[in-house]
């Protein structure tokens, strides 16, 4: 990892684009608000819309931000990419320079770096990159938006280290809020339209065994990260995918249980390899973009992790032994 003391010295003072990834979520907005608010010539910018969470969470604080269509990018030296280092999740143009990436997801085949790198794949969530950079001038608001984004990006903990949880004790110390409190930021009560989303991709549900372990499927118009964590509360592996009609491609969240042994991200790269796309994230938390049907592209997901199963000679009794 890079000096953020360089960093800093060297661009402190310019015109910086600070991007969160296409269709932000919260640990991408709150990690991105909290960077740019130290380089007073700079802005926040959110590509391509935002999950409702990290709306909700705009409202809170009241983050101002700006979208592709009212910025001129002439007027700036360059992009520092938030919680993105791969082109899948990017974008903007290629071609403008890119300063810096502060990421912790683990590199993949469509991977970037930027002059400067502050890349931890170890890290649970962006938002622990940034805190240790910045723990001693935190504000409130900083503390708040990087708690939540941590109880966010872990999906309440499910991936989480010690040193997270210490994290987390110091950001809600720092905060001035409850972990209740926190939370209710991080899953905010959902309108009724995300929730008949969310039952409907349950409705859609298919599901297949394979070596003991529970595969399941599914196709919802919005909300498949959301649906793709709750359906694996009773599965080993989910698949949620959705069609964009206007960019004609597919888009595919993967979601593992605690017990599940393949790492997702690893599998989701090959799905988005495999349609000459781009995918990755997190061994539990993953996902992939095709310009393909998504009837094909779900089918292949399931049959590149029944081959890795195969492959692997693994089977549901070897990780959770009935008794």
């Amino acid at each position: 990892m890079d000096d953020f003391g360089s960093f800093f010295k060297k661009y402190g003072k310019s015109k910086l684009i600070f991007a969160c990834h296409s269709r932000a979520d919260i640990d991408s907005l709150a990690s991105a608000h909290v960077l740019a608010k130290r380089f007073e010539n700079s802005i926040l910018l959110i590509s391509k819309g935002m999950n409702y969470a990290t709306g909700k969470l705009i409202e809170e604080f009241n983050v101002k931000y700006e979208t592709p269509e009212t910025v001129l990018f002439a007027d700036f030296d360059g992009v520092v990419s938030v919680d993105a280092s791969n082109y899948g999740l990017y974008e903007l143009d290629k071609a403008f320079p890119i300063i810096a990436v502060f990421d912790h997801h683990q590199k993949s085949f469509n991977g970037f770096e930027g002059e400067f790198n502050f890349i931890d794949s170890n890290a649970k969530a962006t938002a622990e990159v940034v805190f240790r950079i910045f723990e001693k001038t935190l504000d409130k608001e900083d503390s708040g938006l990087l708690g939540t984004a941590l109880i966010s990006d872990t999906s309440r903990f499910k991936s989480a280290t010690a040193e997270t949880f210490e994290i987390l004790g110091k950001l809600i110390k720092k905060s001035g809020k409850t972990y209740e409190e926190l939370l209710n930021l991080a899953y905010p009560p959902l309108p009724n339209d995300e929730k008949i989303a969310m039952l409907k991709a349950m409705q859609r549900v298919e599901f297949f065994e394979h070596q003991g372990f529970m595969i399941a499927v599914s196709q919802t118009g919005t909300k498949i990260a959301e649906s793709s964590s709750l359906i694996s509360e009773g599965a080993d592996v989910v698949f949620v995918g959705r069609y964009d009609k206007f960019e004609q491609r597919s888009m595919v969240s993967a979601r593992a249980s605690s017990t599940f042994p393949l790492p997702l991200n690893k599998i989701m790269e090959e799905v988005g390899k495999n349609f000459k796309s781009s995918g990755g994230g997190h061994p539990k938390a993953s996902g992939a973009f095709a310009f393909a049907p998504l009837d094909e592209v779900l089918e292949y997901c399931v049959e590149t992790v029944r081959k890795e199963i195969d492959r692997n000679n693994l089977n549901y009794e070897q990780i959770v032994p009935r008794k």
